[in-house]
């Protein structure tokens, strides 16, 4: 398949070694989160889905067409839908690959995770969400 090396190092990053494959790999990520259409892999996997959701006006780019899929998860092939949960756990994890979430809270994070190894701005954001000048 196409992309699958690259979805192996993604899948195996926790155990990469080189600072700079690692960094590569997230930089892969990130981008992907925000285009969809560089996630070979995703684009295999979800080509019908992708094209169902581009046909129903949703433009690619800003992680629309990723936000498309998780909106229909329950409906798309299951190959596409195992492909999708991989990034969704990836954005789980952290927030570099996580384009919604870096962009909407961006100030948020800046603000109260500064300090935080990006691995754990999400949990430090969840910390913060109740907080009354969060948002």
């Amino acid at each position: 398949h196409p992309g699958a090396s690259i979805q192996c190092l993604k899948d195996s990053r926790g155990q990469l070694r080189s600072k700079d494959c690692k960094a590569a790999v997230l930089g892969l990520m990130a981008g992907a989160s925000r285009d969809s259409r560089l996630d070979a892999m995703l684009q295999s996997q979800c080509g019908r889905d992708l094209f169902e959701c581009t046909r129903a006006g949703v433009l690619p780019g800003e992680g629309r067409l990723l936000k498309c899929l998780k909106e229909k998860l329950s409906k798309l092939q299951p190959s596409c839908a195992a492909q999708l949960r991989k990034t969704v756990h990836a954005e789980a994890e952290d927030v570099r690959v996580n384009f919604e979430v870096s962009k909407a809270c961006e100030a948020e994070l800046h603000h109260y995770c500064a300090s935080v190894k990006p691995e754990g701005a999400l949990g430090c954001l969840e910390l913060h969400l109740g907080g009354s000048d969060f948002g």
